[in-house]
């Protein structure tokens, strides 16, 4: 898990590659804190999220399976497919995943929750520095329960 003294690593999957620049510059510009990395479908980020694993990561739900998906083949089930993939795989399970969305509706919020992510973002409501400000405060937040899960365990 991350420490003050090393950059929380951030595995960012979304198809939008002009959106995934805006990330890389954005989270270039507080290197100190963020290291990121960039996945533009499901199998890539499969790839990614093992070897190191991120301390958290940020999941688009319209995504296409392989790197060729055509944009009429993005589907909101490949995310939904990929977070759940993600919990009920006992090396990824305990890594935090906040979708990263413009489906704002309230049965995508719930279905997300329902499958494990611990927060739900709409891209189009927020700027740059404040995804960045709430994933810190996730990873602080599991971080923080944890401690308390192993302090409950007599760790």
């Amino acid at each position: 898990m991350s420490t003050a003294d090393k950059p929380i690593r951030i595995l960012m999957v979304d198809d939008d590659r002009m959106l995934l620049n805006l990330y890389r510059v954005a989270g270039g510009m507080r290197q100190s804190e963020f290291e990121l990395v960039t996945a533009e479908n499901v199998e890539e980020a499969d790839k990614l999220i093992r070897s190191p694993k991120p301390d958290v990561v940020l999941l688009d739900l319209i995504l296409g399976n392989r790197p060729d998906t055509s944009t009429d083949e993005l589907d909101k089930a490949n995310g939904f497919n990929f977070l759940l993939m993600l919990k009920h795989d006992p090396e990824t399970a305990d890594i935090p995943v906040v979708i990263f969305s413009n489906l704002s509706n309230q049965g995508d919020k719930d279905k997300a929750r329902a499958l494990g992510a611990a927060d739900y973002l709409v891209k189009a409501r927020m700027l740059p520095d404040e995804v960045l400000t709430a994933l810190r405060q996730t990873v602080q937040l599991d971080a923080a329960r944890r401690k308390v899960a192993n302090l409950c365990n007599g760790q």
